[in-house]
C-alpha cells in the first residue's frame, strides 16, 4: 500500500505525456524491485522505503516511514548505471548493471531544449499528487 501510494502519482503523470507505465522488476537493473516503474520494458523509476520504529517518546510517535522515488526524466540512464557499477567496483562488490536497461522520460518523448521536459513533469506529478488527494488545487 506504501509503495502504492508512492508510485501512484508517478505512473499517472507518466500517462499524461501518453506513456503506458507498469509495475515490476527489470532484470540487470541496479536497486531493482516490483515497484519500478517501467515503460517499454525500461526502468524509468526505482523506489525505496523504510519503517523505522521510534524509541518511546513524548509525542508518542511510534513508527515513521522514509520514502522515496527516482525518476529519471532528462538523465542519460547508461551514464548513471555505470555511476552505480563504478561505486559497486569501489566499494569492492562484485554486482554490476547493465546500462541496457533503464531509460530516461524523455527517451520516450519528442525532444524539447533542457529543462522542459523535467518542468511539465513537475506539474504534472503535483497535478496527480492533488488529484489522488481530492484537491483540485494545483
Amino acid at each position: 500500500m506504501l509503495y502504492t501510494a508512492l508510485c501512484e502519482p508517478v505512473r499517472l503523470a507518466l500517462g499524461d505525456f501518453g506513456l503506458t507505465a507498469r509495475y515490476g522488476e527489470v532484470p540487470g537493473s541496479y536497486c531493482d524491485g516490483r515497484f519500478n516503474l517501467n515503460v517499454q520494458g525500461l526502468k524509468v523509476t526505482g523506489t525505496a522505503l523504510r519503517i523505522a520504529f521510534a524509541p518511546e517518546n513524548p509525542r508518542g510517535v511510534q513508527s515513521g516511514v522514509m520514502a522515496q522515488a527516482m525518476i529519471m526524466i532528462e538523465a542519460d540512464a547508461g551514464a548513471l548505471t555505470e555511476v552505480v557499477n563504478t561505486f559497486y567496483r569501489e566499494a569492492g562488490g562484485e554486482r554490476q548493471f547493465d546500462p541496457a536497461v533503464s531509460a530516461a522520460v524523455a527517451d520516450f518523448l519528442p525532444a524539447e531544449a533542457p529543462g522542459v521536459r523535467t518542468k511539465q513533469f513537475r506539474e504534472a506529478l503535483w497535478a496527480q499528487f492533488h488529484r489522488l488527494a481530492g484537491s483540485g488545487d494545483s
